[in-house]
């Protein structure tokens, strides 16, 4: 028995040291693109530059946390194996931290703008464009803020009675919400092409897309095998 505890603990261990490494390789790249630490200094003096700073930061970490919450969502019975219950308030409160990181983005976005061009700045930010490849790349982080947005306002509402039993099912914006903010990100972002994040952010996507696999994919082939079923008790 103590001996299955110390192996859970030196898991549970390793696994917090990967997250934390993890959640240092955006600061590490916006750090090594910002000059090192004299550019970043040298960046302080500048109003619209700390605030393009931050919106570099803030796009980062709330695309790392919510590839994280997605990966921790779709394989909850695992992450229950090492950190007990405990998983699910981790869950909640990272998720608190993610949309707070969303939040601030498109904040420090218009702030960077208005100290860039003025008013001007600010309703081009707010107003969204067509006419070209970057309008389109601007656009698909508001789809994604927009669905994310939509899954935050359906977890916290999940008690309500129109939503008590569906509300699991409000994920699936979550995924799609990923997936526009990953070209969103990818290719509009300042360092998404700086290594690593330029084979981090791939391999993000690809884990995404492997977790929609195992998440949804079974459920799907038990309601279509259940819609035959039905069909075929009918057609008897």
């Amino acid at each position: 028995m103590d001996q299955t505890y110390g192996q859970k603990n030196k898991l549970r261990l390793f696994v917090k040291i990967l997250y934390i490494l993890f959640l240092l390789i955006p600061l590490y790249v916006v750090l090594k693109n910002s000059g090192g630490p004299a550019g970043l200094i040298k960046m302080f003096s500048n109003p619209s530059l700390v605030a393009y700073l931050f919106l570099r930061l803030t796009g980062l970490y709330a695309f790392f946390l919510i590839f994280l919450q997605i990966v921790h969502g779709a394989f909850m019975p695992l992450w229950f194996k090492i950190f007990d219950s405990r998983s699910t308030v981790d869950h909640e409160r990272n998720g608190i931290y993610a949309y707070l990181l969303i939040l601030a983005h498109p904040t420090f976005f218009t702030l960077s703008a208005f100290l860039a061009e003025g008013t001007q700045g600010v309703i081009d930010a707010f107003i969204p464009g067509f006419f070209t490849q970057t309008d389109l790349l601007l656009n698909y982080g508001r789809i994604g803020f927009t669905l994310i947005t939509l899954g935050v306002l359906a977890a916290y509402f999940r008690h309500k009675p129109f939503l008590n039993r569906h509300w699991l099912k409000s994920h699936v914006l979550n995924y799609v919400g990923f997936w526009f903010l990953f070209l969103h990100s990818w290719n509009i972002g300042s360092d998404t092409q700086t290594f690593p994040l330029n084979i981090i952010y791939p391999t993000m996507a690809l884990i995404v897309g492997s977790s929609i696999v195992y998440r949804f994919i079974p459920r799907l082939y038990k309601v279509i095998r259940a819609a035959r079923f039905k069909e075929g008790e009918q057609r008897v």
